[in-house]
């Protein structure tokens, strides 16, 4: 089954406040990828506050910024929305958002491989490259840095690229962008194309799909499908 995006959604706060993600149409089964965070140097957590249910990726708590990357299954009753944490400190800003996927695997850890991430200064952030291994994988790169920046660009040769920032004492802004591969194998995303340069974290995941439904006995559907040889003709042989 081929993954598709359900939604993409993203938002963004000043003043420590926290930040609500709508999510939208979606089904049982559905991914829900939640990433980014706030400006760093308080004790506060970043990430989901509420509904319960999401497992860390990534997290990632430095002086200059916190950020984290969490994922959930929807069960039969879903999530209309997603709450994230603020710093709580009134000069921070924050900023989230969430990729909603379908056909994604239904059961156990949705990575296809382990998360690929780096944390530098004063550079444009720049995801990770990252080399899948089942076919049909949709790879996220997703990236969180202490910039005031509304533009931060797409990352080339991928799509759904969103962005949000906060202005404040200490700034903070996210983005994200997805790319789905046919066939397993390396891919190396290109930094952002306008975003500006500072403290960041960088990080790509690799998300696989469901497997195709198995096609069965193949000679199940002959079963009972002819009449008996009538018995004069049964244990001849032919020359």
């Amino acid at each position: 089954m081929a993954i598709t995006i359900v939604s993409s959604v993203i938002n963004s706060a000043a003043s420590g406040a926290n930040i609500t993600l709508n999510l939208n149409s979606l089904q049982e089964n559905d991914v829900v990828v939640t990433f980014g965070g706030f400006a760093g140097g308080t004790a506060t957590a970043p990430g989901v506050i509420s509904p319960s249910g999401y497992t860390s990726i990534l997290v990632i708590d430095s002086a200059a910024h916190d950020f984290k990357i969490e994922w959930k299954r929807m069960g039969a009753t879903v999530d209309p929305s997603v709450l994230l944490a603020g710093s709580g400190d009134a000069a921070d800003a924050g900023a989230y958002g969430s990729y909603a996927l379908r056909g994604v695997v239904t059961s156990g850890d949705p990575q296809d491989i382990g998360v690929q991430a780096i944390t530098a200064s004063a550079d444009v952030p720049k995801s990770p490259s990252i080399t899948t291994v089942t076919n049909g994988t949709i790879v996220l790169a997703l990236a969180g840095n202490d910039q005031f920046d509304t533009s931060p660009g797409v990352v080339p040769n991928f799509n759904a690229n969103m962005g949000a920032s906060s202005n404040d004492t200490d700034d903070f802004s996210t983005a994200g962008a997805v790319s789905i591969l046919a066939t397993a194998g390396l891919i190396n995303p290109s930094v952002w194309s306008t975003w500006a340069s500072g403290n960041n974290t960088s990080a790509t995941i690799a998300i696989k799909p469901e497997p195709a439904a198995s096609g069965g006995n193949p000679f199940q559907s002959y079963v009972g499908a002819f009449s008996q040889i009538p018995k004069q003709y049964r244990n001849l042989r032919f020359t």
